[in-house]
């Protein structure tokens, strides 16, 4: 399989030519482009969450320590002494990364279900309602969210399967078809759990209909077409 540098690389390649793409027609200003590329480069990394000892879960528990700090912050009162805060912080920390993670840790195993098209649609809906719910981003923008880890989780199980391809001496790896598969094929029950969880994210993710009207219009495939090139060049 592809390594974490490949990934990286690839991944931030193609959600930057996704994110400048729209830029460049004005559907999203500078800091929103840059806050795509970011989260379709990390989308490129979210598969290898089920590797006890990988990056991805170290970046992806950070991640998740942080935002979990910042929640429970957020709901505490305004007269809270330094030493409280201190307090939670470590609370929220030692729960994250001393309980959560290690049962995560045993539940999963790589080249599991988070290798499959059905995770890479559970996690992008999963990361489009907490954008929308816990975040200042509109319902245009947290479905672009989705739409980038989308892309990037994708661009992960296709180059893992095409590392399982030796084209030097045309053969195929033992390796070939776990990483991008549909669903867990081995843990039906697993495979199962998630798409009930993504069909209930996806009756509470905001309304789509504005997205359809505005992206996956006609008008928005030209207008991107017509800003590819300089005005000098066309003319």
């Amino acid at each position: 399989m592809a390594n974490f540098k490949t990934h990286i690389q690839i991944s931030a390649i193609s959600s930057g030519v996704l994110s400048t793409s729209l830029l460049g027609a004005n559907f999203v200003n500078s800091v929103e482009a840059v806050l795509l590329w970011i989260v379709g480069t990390l989308g490129g990394v979210l598969p290898d969450v089920d590797s006890d000892n990988s990056t991805t879960l170290n970046i992806l528990f950070g991640i998740i320590t942080l935002l979990s700090i910042t929640a429970v912050l957020s709901q505490l009162g305004v007269r809270v002494s330094t030493l409280e805060i201190w307090a939670v912080i470590a609370m929220v920390y030692g729960f994250v990364n001393w309980v959560v993670r290690p049962i995560f840790e045993s539940y999963t195993v790589h080249r599991g279900i988070f290798h499959s098209l059905l995770a890479a649609v559970f996690l992008s809906v999963l990361s489009i309602v907490v954008a929308y719910e816990f975040t200042f981003l509109n319902t245009t923008m947290s479905w672009l969210v989705g739409f980038f880890i989308f892309i990037g989780y994708v661009t992960h199980l296709v180059l893992d399967e095409l590392y399982s391809v030796d084209f030097s001496n045309v053969r195929v790896k033992r390796s070939f078809g776990t990483a991008c598969k549909l669903y867990e094929y081995k843990n039906i029950q697993i495979s199962l759990t998630m798409l009930l969880m993504a069909g209930g994210l996806f009756f509470i993710a905001p309304n789509t209909q504005g997205v359809k009207n505005t992206l996956l219009s006609k008008h928005t495939f030209v207008q991107i077409k017509d800003s590819f090139l300089p005005l000098a060049l066309k003319s």
